[in-house]
């Protein structure tokens, strides 16, 4: 099951009413867009995803890298602690950590989504995301 030309559309369409230029931010080749708002960069992939029952449905995730973590950093756990606390708060956004990075990430069905739940998507995520670097940057001295 590819990505349908109506569900890529419907991502570049969220992008454009965003003020951003989905055609710039896309990478050729493949369902990928590349963005960034504010401090944040905002990784948007349209994928075909395998359930646990086998059958296969498109999906949107949406990815934003906040902050690379030291090997050696002082406030790890506490960072770590801030983490847990912070992904059972979320609704539909969560943390993850990936080669040192710390990430939030967001997914959903993309078959499922109309445009305005897509502008919603990249709306939240974006904040979520910008706030997050805010508030790491602040509480834990990220450079």
């Amino acid at each position: 099951m590819n990505i349908l030309e109506s569900e890529r559309q419907l991502i570049n369409d969220a992008i454009n009413s965003i003020g951003l230029a989905s055609e710039k931010s896309k990478q050729p080749d493949n369902d990928i867009w590349n963005l960034h708002r504010g401090n944040i960069q905002l990784i948007v992939v349209a994928q075909t995803t395998e359930l646990h029952n086998e059958t296969k449905k498109s999906t949107i995730c949406m990815m934003s890298p906040i902050v690379n973590i030291p090997e050696d950093f002082p406030k790890k756990l506490e960072l770590y602690e801030f983490i847990l606390d912070a992904n059972h708060k979320f609704n539909t956004e969560s943390f993850s950590i990936s080669n040192q990075w710390l990430i939030l990430s967001s997914n959903y069905f993309l078959s499922d989504m109309r445009l305005p739940e897509i502008v919603q998507m990249l709306e939240s995520s974006s904040f979520y995301a910008q706030k997050f670097w805010e508030i790491l940057h602040d509480k834990f001295d990220f450079e």
